[in-house]
């Protein structure tokens, strides 16, 4: 093709060849010489590269442009180089497959140049950026939905890690999976990954003056406009563009815009899903499974077995289950066999009701009959035992390998304060009777092989040979409550999340099990971080061994020696992780996800595409998400990625992929206790099409049966004080059935205090007596539930004295600790908490209700100025702000008694805070407009400081609280 201006610059080659040679482990290209003005007609398709400047140019343009060349001559496709915007005009770009702007910067097209651009790619053209492309044409909105982001800003030259997510697009392909690369790294304005199909991102971690946090893309494609758009934001050096892993990086990019080669760039587009609710006819569902014909069996809470026919889209009742709903006990866990088309066998975990003194956990074996489930033909299978006298942690997840062994997750049965002098509340506190202990099997995910005669057998390669101090059933302990798992069918590695403890010095883990082991609870959290525990008889601190630890405890029924304990694979706290900050910031329960792996031969057109291949699920039921985590051959982290960014999922808890590679996710619904009207499963079918897909929207359900008129939701009160209650049922000649219960205690694992039967009556909020009466807990508060057969209605009440840490969410402020060891908040309140506060800190407080609120007091010290903003989410009222200095209210004494409260005065050392906790701290309140309604508290910091300017340690709720 010859070029339609004067003189054109090409080169052509032989490109019927196009080989690629590896040298020294790198990617190579073969460039042919220049044929002469015969070989033109053997280009596969031109390329015009496009290099003018209006700003700042890069004297890597020429580099560029040679590579570019030299990838033409090596692989069948002419170049024309040109800085003529002139050139565009519909009659010349019409000759070119691609079009490549090769660090432009500014304003380099006029209206009509621009038009003619937009009609190419309209034709069905290709766009590669290259670095600068990002710094051009800010005020044409067509070209920022091209280029996906602009460039916002960047740190000098510098080395830093580039993550190439997707595996399989041919510009990342042949690349490494991490590479090391040198160059000018762009901070993006927006993030582009809501539209664009990212490609690799960068590591901040690995460099300085990323301002993007924790999502950082740096190579992405997408269809737009007609046509194919690729960019990368490498390119700024000169020496870059004689890189090979860059030049198959630009080959792959300019191949694919050109149409030649196919690559899905859709897969983490949510336009491209269609999420299909298939019902919300669900009450606290739990766990499910789905048939080779797609039906999905799912367990409820309270002991129902459900499952939903694709055949008519309707749900039934195929079985029920008394079971005991004690806090976190109840219908726990589902699996059907691996064989299940021939025997139709599933597999049920669940608490079993007793009045006598031994309480149990069963693993049962059931036949469905095509219809039902047959009740009656129950095999118990595993019966464990479990203490009920306080909460909490039960676990219950069961799943099959690829080799039909089963695993069953078991939490760790205990709560309480495990340094109490009580032996009673230490019996049930002390995990060393069962996570860390060898000879039982809570705290633990259990290994076995389901026999045909509903027994079951030990497969080889568990932790332990059975003995009389190991139970062979164990293949990984050291659990607090590994609540979801999953198993990888390629690998055999065993993933799972584990609720931490929620204290200072404790972490919540995302796990993986490439062997058995011993994971770390109780000795440890984290990455074998020692989590404070007294020896009780020398009343000192006992500073475990990671490489040896001993399970000390007086309950201990099993070995002394345990094995080495495997540090968490991926830990996270309340506060946004330095490590991990795409994880956010929250509430926390961990679970895992499925690995998903593409079967050519089963799945359907509409499942998880190939990009997935070997990526791990992971998803946070307190924090409304799901991520996708790139590994490494060794099973490392590399990345971690929002999955469907823009999809909202409420409460994720459990999520499985079907037999077709179809993704089901069952939904919890908005409120922490369940009984949700917006409890729901969804499938997604994937279509790869860009553009919005419309969405099911359920009908509303019927009205409750009954409504807690008293206590309103959010309502503020004080421990050892007496309320009043009020519950409406809606049938009269219910209206005595409504149960009441009262709990206290904190977000995962609340502690009855009372049971009533009448509609109405009085309830007494006290401290929890079966626990360390001062034992400051992660969010405590207390529960009003109402329910009538299994509709429940609930109230959360909040204490008068707020913690700051305990917000519902925080942004731009992560909890800053003042402790010395051997204090900790094992003994009262033995280390100061507060959350640092830096202009646009957020920290919002919710579901509140302030009737009988007429004041806010809030303590904090100051180092700079600011001013805290309040408003009140929900409500028309205005809240007044607050500015705050150094000399802002009133000093308060230092209050060490604050600090140490329940600390038995024989324990040396304790309550002791690292040195200048105590100083500088004031307290000042403002007056509140009353406000009927629910609302959000929110806190919003103002400041000119650079620095965090305050800390704020807690907000008071002053005068009557709601009426008695």
């Amino acid at each position: 093709m010859a070029s339609p201006c004067g003189t054109a610059i090409f080169v052509s080659s032989d490109w019927t060849e196009m080989n690629k040679v590896l040298a020294a482990g790198l990617i190579g290209l073969v460039i042919a010489a220049v044929t002469g003005r015969d070989a033109v007609a053997q280009h596969r398709y031109e390329v015009l590269v496009f290099s003018k400047t209006e700003g700042f140019r890069h004297n890597s343009i020429e580099s560029g442009v040679e590579a570019i060349r030299a990838l033409g001559a090596g692989n069948g496709f002419g170049v024309y180089a040109t800085e003529d915007s002139d050139y565009f005009h519909t009659d010349s770009l019409e000759h070119y497959e691609v079009i490549v702007f090769l660090n432009t910067t500014l304003d380099v097209l006029d209206s009509t140049q621009e038009a003619a651009m937009v009609d190419y790619m309209q034709s069905g053209g290709g766009w590669v950026g290259i670095h600068a492309a990002a710094d051009t044409e800010y005020d044409w909105e067509w070209y920022g939905g091209l280029v996906g982001g602009y460039f916002a800003s960047h740190p000098a030259v510098q080395p830093a890690d580039i993550v190439f997510t997707d595996r399989l697009h041919p510009s990342t392909k042949d690349l490494p999976l991490v590479w090391n690369h040198t160059d000018e790294w762009y901070n993006y304005e927006p993030n582009p990954r809501a539209n664009v199909h990212v490609l690799a991102v960068i590591k901040e971690s690995s460099y300085e003056g990323g301002t993007m946090g924790d999502d950082h893309p740096i190579s992405w494609a997408h269809h737009y406009d007609g046509g194919r758009a690729w960019y990368t934001g490498l390119g700024h050096t000169v020496e870059s563009y004689a890189e090979p892993y860059m030049r198959a990086h630009l080959l792959g990019g300019i191949e694919w815009a050109a149409g030649l080669v196919e690559a899905d760039v859709t897969a983490t587009l949510a336009s491209a899903y269609d999420e299909v609710l298939l019902t919300t006819e669900l009450t606290d569902p739990m766990e499910i499974d789905i048939t080779s014909d797609g039906r999905v069996f799912i367990i409820e809470w309270a002991g129902s077995i459900k499952i939903w026919e694709p055949a008519t889209g309707e749900m039934r009742v195929i079985g029920w289950l008394p079971v005991d709903k004690n806090i976190e006990d109840g219908l726990l866990g589902l699996a059907l066999d691996p064989q299940f088309d021939d025997n139709q066998w599933v597999y049920i975990y669940y608490s079993v009701i007793s009045d006598g003194p031994k309480k149990i956990n069963r693993l049962s074996r059931f036949v469905y009959d095509g219809h039902m489930l047959d009740m009656d033909s129950e095999i118990p299978m595993l019966e464990i035992p479990v203490q009920r006298s306080t909460c909490c942690h039960s676990g219950g997840s069961v799943q099959f390998d690829k080799d039909g062994l089963l695993y069953l997750s078991t939490g760790d049965n205990s709560g309480g304060d495990r340094n109490s002098l009580d032996p009673d509340l230490r019996r049930w506190a002390d995990q060393g009777r069962t996570s860390a202990n060898t000879n039982d099997l809570r705290g633990k995910i259990l290994r076995i092989k389901p026999e045909a005669d509903g027994t079951y057998s030990i497969p080889e390669g568990n932790l332990f040979q059975a003995d009389s101090l190991h139970r062979g059933e164990i293949y990984t302990m050291g659990h607090r409550n590994p609540f979801r798992i999953s198993i990888d069918d390629s690998t055999g590695w065993v993933y799972w999340g584990d609720v931490g403890p929620g204290l200072v010095d404790g972490w919540d883990e995302f796990n993986q099990a490439q062997e058995p082991g011993y994971y770390g609870w109780p000795l440890f959290t984290g990455y074998n971080d020692p989590y404070p525990h007294y020896h009780l008889a020398e009343r000192e601190y006992v500073e475990p061994n990671a490489a040896a630890p001993l399970n000390e405890s007086e309950y201990n029924t099993g070995a002394r020696e345990l094995h080495e304990a495997i540090p968490a694979w991926i830990r996270y706290y309340y506060g946004p992780s330095e490590e991990y900050p795409e994880l956010g910031a929250g509430g926390l329960n961990p679970m895992a996800g499925p690995t998903f792996h593409f079967d050519e031969v089963n799945a359907f057109d509409t499942a998880l595409p190939p990009y997935y291949n070997g990526k791990v699920m992971i998803y946070e039921w307190m924090r409304n998400w799901i991520k996708i985590v790139t590994i490494d051959e060794d099973g490392s982290v590399l990345e971690i990625d929002p999955f469907l960014l823009g999809n909202d999922y409420i409460r994720p808890m459990d999520i499985e992929m079907g037999p077709h590679g179809r993704l089901y996710i069952i939904e919890w619904g908005d409120e922490f206790w369940g009984s949700n009207a917006n409890a729901q499963l969804v499938r997604l079918e994937y279509y790869g099409a860009p553009g919005p897909l419309e969405k099911e929207v359920p009908e509303m359900p019927p009205a409750r049966s009954l409504s807690l008129d008293w206590p309103p939701n959010g309502a503020v009160f004080d421990f050892d004080s007496t309320y009043t209650y009020r519950v409406t049922v809606n049938d009269q000649a219910r209206a005595d059935e409504a149960i009441v219960r009262v709990y206290t205690g904190f977000d995962t694992s609340p502690i009855p205090l009372a049971t009533y039967t009448r509609p109405e009556g009085e309830f007494l909020i006290t401290h929890d007596y079966t626990h360390n009466p001062d034992l400051h807990y992660a969010d405590r508060f207390a529960i009003v539930e109402a329910c009538l057969d299994v509709s429940c209605v609930r109230a959360k009440l909040h204490p008068r004295l707020k913690e700051a840490e305990h917000a519902t969410s925080a942004e731009k402020s992560a909890r800053k600790t003042y402790s010395a060891r051997p204090a900790s908040k094992h003994w009262g309140r033995t280390a100061l908490t507060a959350m640092p506060l830096e202009n646009g800190s957020r920290l919002t407080y919710t579901p509140l209700n302030l009737q009988g609120i007429d004041r806010l007091t809030f303590r904090f010290r100051a180092t700079g100025t600011g001013t805290i903003l309040l408003s009140a989410e929900g409500s028309e009222m205005v809240l007044p702000s607050i500015k705050i200095s150094p000399d802002t209210g009133q000093a308060v004494v230092p209050h060490q008694a604050d600090y140490t409260a329940g600390v038995p005065p024989d324990f040396p050392g304790m309550g002791l805070l690292a040195e200048g906790a105590y100083d500088n701290w004031r307290e000042v309140s403002v007056e509140i407009p009353s406000i009927p309604e629910t609302i959000t508290l929110m806190l919003t910091f103002e400041s000119a400081e650079e620095d965090p300017a305050a800390e704020l340690d807690w907000i008071r709720f002053e005068d009557a609280g709601f009426i008695y």
